[in-house]
């Protein structure tokens, strides 16, 4: 009988005792909400480096199909859009590349 009051005494202080609840609740949350915001990132940069394939094989297909592409050589530049895209694009992956 005195061990069972003497755990309920210990169980009442420890749910009056508020103290570091904040850093237990953090514990729990921050693996999921950290996953969550990787899981966007990872999403976003998928669907960029999608876009820019996708630019980047309409140019060619174009440019084939007018037959300005002749011989290995272009007969006129690549438009400026898709140019400016494949540099950003290489930019943003070039820390995945180097892995």
């Amino acid at each position: 009988m005195v061990l069972i009051s003497a755990i309920r005494r210990a169980l009442r202080r420890f749910s009056r005792n508020g103290r570091g609840s904040t850093a237990v609740e953090f514990a729990l949350i921050a693996p999921m909400f950290f996953a969550l915001i990787f899981a966007i990132l990872e999403t976003a940069l998928m669907f960029f480096a999608g876009q820019i394939l996708e630019i980047g094989t309409q140019d060619t297909a174009r440019l084939i199909f007018t037959n300005q592409a002749q011989g290995g050589a272009v007969a006129e530049p690549v438009p400026r859009h898709s140019m400016h895209a494949r540099q950003c694009a290489d930019e943003l992956l070039q820390p995945f590349m180097s892995m």
